[in-house]
């Protein structure tokens, strides 16, 4: 579970009602997360969060609520970190096509090794991919089909592979799937590559690695439909 004290999370200019919701989402990513959805309850969650147990169905109207919020949380975050590269995917250069997705999945990349709370939140939206409920068809509604979109739409430009193709789709799947599993697996990769723990100077040769893997393979594409 995440050792941060949830109730310093928000930060020091968030509102007394701001900081109390967000340690309650905070705390129930980490709690889910590490116990299952089923085997957290609201009184534990308010407990940890030192929160209200009525503040739960305050904010959130009840534990199933409480859930989705968390997976709205987590999507906006990842969403708005990839966004803020993404302006405008149309009239683009193929080299800036490239560049854009650089910027994109770089961000995302990072944010996934980097955030405070961020093996909680891929161990959260793990356990939703499992349980292959209706969180999770949110979390693809509002996070995954979009970006993942754009980032394909990116991904053509850049090689002239059509947008919607099948390979295209893996492709883009596999970037992103180095990030989750750098996360989910640090403690084997840590121990393998003698670190601690992934810092920000470990982040970061991980971030060049999976990105120069990228720009690879886009290399590769090029080739591809040039002969």
């Amino acid at each position: 579970m995440n050792d941060q004290d949830p109730q310093k999370i928000g930060g020091t200019g968030a509102s007394e009602e701001e900081s109390t919701k967000n340690a309650l989402l905070q705390t129930a990513i980490a709690l889910f997360s590490k116990n299952g959805f089923a085997a957290t309850s609201t009184r534990e969650i308010a407990k940890v969060a030192k929160a209200n147990i009525g503040s739960i169905s305050y904010y959130f109207g009840s534990k199933e609520g409480l859930r989705r919020a968390c997976a709205r949380s987590i999507a906006g975050l990842i969403a708005s970190t990839a966004s803020r590269a993404l302006p405008d995917v149309d009239h683009l250069e193929p080299d800036e096509a490239a560049k854009m997705l650089e910027n994109a999945l770089g961000g995302v990349i990072r944010l996934m090794l980097t955030h405070h709370n961020s093996r909680n939140m891929a161990a959260f939206l793990l356990q939703e991919v499992s349980e292959q409920g209706e969180v999770l068809d949110e979390i693809y509604t509002h996070l995954l089909e979009p970006l993942h979109k754009k980032l394909c739409r990116l991904w053509s430009v850049a090689t002239g592979d059509p947008a919607e193709s099948q390979q295209t789709i893996m492709r883009v799947f596999s970037v992103i799937g180095q990030a989750l599993y750098f996360r989910l697996g640090e403690p084997l990769v840590a121990r393998r590559l003698g670190w601690e723990k992934i810092g920000k100077k470990e982040a970061e040769q991980i971030s060049e690695m999976v990105l120069q893997n990228m720009q690879d393979m886009i290399v590769a594409a090029r080739i591809r439909n040039q002969n």
